[in-house]
Order: structure tokens, then sequence, then C-alpha cells
């Protein structure tokens, strides 16, 4: 157990690390104001707050103090409120990349919107409720909707494969084969 807590500290360290790479490159030359790459920006750093949500998880294995709790409480709001804004940045790049406009822009937005909403409506209660989580003094423990949390994620990478599949003609075979990546490797790392 030891070496798995180690391992998983270990690689969001270097997650971090990957994601400051392209952080400071758009900083540089402020080439973030390109909405695009603003959109990105967005994505790399929600992914760093999103991965500093999870250290104290692996830090705080058992009977955790009083400020411990404290502390894995506001970072697992700070997870899945992240996770929520790295889903609102890629689809915002998304259907950028893909020009999206009219009415289909419209649709999308709103439902991206409804479902960040959820996200970080559910995220924002737990600590009271045990809707996504709640600390026990073994602490961190999934709540009795953290498949809300799960189908969030999942109804989004729906929506921005149909996206990807539905303007396939505006895309490479390589820009789709990007996309899809991007869309279905973080499940499939989840799984």
């Amino acid at each position: 157990m030891e070496q798995m807590i180690t391992a998983n500290i270990a690689l969001d360290i270097f997650s971090i690390v990957l994601s400051l790479i392209p952080v400071v490159y758009l900083l540089s030359c402020q080439r973030y104001r390109q909405p695009m790459n603003r959109h990105f920006l967005g994505i790399c750093v929600s992914n760093i707050f999103m991965i500093l949500g999870d250290i104290p998880d692996w830090l705080f294995q058992e009977a955790p103090s009083a400020p411990e709790k404290a502390i894995l409480n506001a970072s697992s709001i700070l997870f899945y409120t992240a996770s929520a804004f790295v889903l609102y940045f890629f689809a915002r790049y998304i259907y950028d990349y893909l020009e999206i406009s009219g009415r289909a822009r419209k649709l999308l937005l709103t439902a991206i919107r409804v479902l960040w909403s959820i996200q970080v409506f559910f995220a924002a209660i737990s600590p009271f409720t045990g809707a996504f989580f709640y600390v026990t003094d073994d602490g961190y423990q999934r709540g009795r909707l953290f498949i809300i949390s799960q189908l969030v994620p999942l109804s989004c990478y729906l929506l921005f494969s149909a996206l990807v599949i539905v303007y396939r003609w505006r895309l490479t075979r390589r820009e789709a084969g990007f996309f899809l990546l991007f869309i279905f490797v973080p499940p499939g790392g989840g799984a």
C-alpha cells in the first residue's frame, strides 16, 4: 500500500509538471490572447488544480485529524470542481476548433453549462450531504451520489465524440484521431 501511495503522489507531481509546460508556453509572448489558446490554457490550469485536489486523498489515508479532514474536504471540492472546468474548457476548445455556430453552438454551450453546474453543485454540497464524497476517521469515502460525478464526464465525452463524428468533414484524419484520443484516453485510464 505504501508503494502505491508513493507511486500515485509521484505520478500526480509529474502530471503537474507536464501540465505546467504548456501553461508556461502559452503565457510566454502572450500566446493566450487567441481564444483557442485561452481555452487550452484553461484546460491545463484546471488540470493542475484537479491534480492538486487529488494529492491529499493519497497523503491522509487513515484516521485523519480535524485539520486533515478539513483539507480532505477542501481538496475534494477542488478536485471535482476543477474536473468540471477541464470539461468546460475542452468543450469551448472543441467548438471553436470545429467552428460550430448558430443553434448547434448555443445547444452545446447550454448542455456543457448544465453538466458543469451539476458537477460543481454536488461538489460544493458534498461536505454537508455526502453526495459525491464524505470524510470520516477512515479518510475520504465515496458518497451515495458518486455515480453522478462519473456520469457528468461520461456525458461530456459522449457529446464530444458526437461532435467529432458529426463535424468530421471539417477535420483531417489526424485531427479527428487527436480529438478522439483526448476524449477516450481519460475514461480508458480511469477504467
